[in-house]
């Protein structure tokens, strides 16, 4: 009996089996609504957005090749100067007595070269009514070229006294901004000592660092776009003044150089500025939106519409901080690509264009 019902139980459950494996011919497959992207050729621009900071375009040292007291200094630290102004003044008592001995040399030589040649006009008038030895004349005429000489060196004294009575008023060669004042009134210059630091500002560079995939693609001479950040309302056309050749030891960057005008003296060395180049410059490519790319399997693909079914493609993309990636290989116009409704999508997966 008991045997009888195990069959029994056993017929029964194989019959459920096979009344569930049935197939239930009201199934349809999910097809995906999405949307498309035909793909036509367009040019394509690369910006590269960088932070750099604001140098004066030259920076100056103002020293002398004398020991003099220093009488009096005129400027201090982050005072705006202007061509010409005067900075520093040296004790200039020993120059103007130097000034005033060459004068008098000056003078002698003068007088004496004055009546050397009142005597040789004289010497040749009775010479030539043969009153007057031929040595006699040219003694006249020796004494005459030496006196010259004399007169002619003493006057090269004199302008040398004067440039360096000159040299004791110190004078500002640009317009700028005082970096560093290393004098005070009271003390002595040394021969090549730097007394002040001028930041020349009437033009200034903008120093930034470019990466190595991007630094090829720049040329000097090229205009940029440089904002400020501490003046807000302050945006700039710059020119590519220089590009580095060796790249930074520590970050594998590259120097470049930008100089614009800064006739307003609003920019001053140390500023942080946000300056937009223009790499990579591109026509006749294909672009396809970034949302359109997406990870499955560790790579970066895009799906194709084609045949009513989502085509898995892995094609080869140019690098691109823009929402538009320049496509390079894998890829051909008049493709559609999907870029909305890619959430469940695989290869072969069915779809319908919502466009």
């Amino acid at each position: 009996m008991l045997k009888i019902t195990l069959t029994l139980l056993v017929f029964f459950l194989s019959a459920c089996d096979q009344k569930e494996a049935v197939p239930n011919p009201s199934f349809t497959p999910r097809i995906a609504k999405v949307k498309t992207l035909t793909l036509t050729p367009q040019a394509w621009e690369k910006n590269i957005h960088v932070y750099g900071v604001v140098e004066a375009a030259e920076e100056i040292h103002i020293s002398v090749n004398f020991s003099e007291p220093v009488k009096a200094v005129l400027f201090k630290e982050g005072q705006q100067i202007i061509q010409g102004q005067t900075l520093i003044k040296l004790d200039a008592q020993k120059r103007t007595l130097r000034v005033k001995k060459a004068q008098n040399t000056v003078n002698a030589a003068q007088a004496a070269m004055k009546k050397s040649s009142n005597e040789l006009q004289r010497r040749r008038k009775l010479a030539q009514r043969n009153a007057l030895s031929t040595e006699a004349l040219q003694a006249a005429e020796i004494l005459q070229h030496r006196l010259s000489a004399r007169h002619q060196e003493a006057l090269a004294l004199l302008s040398l006294a004067k440039r360096e009575l000159g040299d004791s008023t110190l004078l500002s060669p640009t317009n700028g901004i005082i970096d560093k004042r290393l004098i005070e009134p009271g003390e002595n210059t040394q021969a090549g000592q730097t007394l002040a630091i001028i930041q020349a500002i009437d033009s200034v560079r903008v120093k930034i660092y470019v990466s190595e995939k991007d630094v090829n693609y720049l040329l000097q001479g090229d205009n940029v776009q440089v904002a400020f950040p501490a003046l807000i309302t302050k945006k700039s056309s710059a020119i590519i003044e220089s590009i580095g050749v060796k790249a930074d030891q520590h970050t594998g960057n590259f120097p470049v150089y930008l100089s614009l005008n800064n006739q307003d003296k609003l920019l001053r060395p140390g500023m942080t500025a946000h300056v937009q180049l223009t790499g990579i410059r591109l026509t006749n490519t294909l672009l396809i939106p970034e949302t359109a790319i997406v990870n499955r399997n560790r790579q970066k693909v895009v799906y194709l519409l084609s045949n009513n079914k989502a085509k898995q493609v892995q094609p080869i993309l140019r690098a691109s901080m823009s929402e538009w990636v320049p496509v390079l290989d894998g890829l051909q116009a008049g493709d559609q690509i999907i870029i909305e409704g890619l959430e469940n999508l695989h290869n072969d997966s069915l779809v319908m264009s919502a466009d």
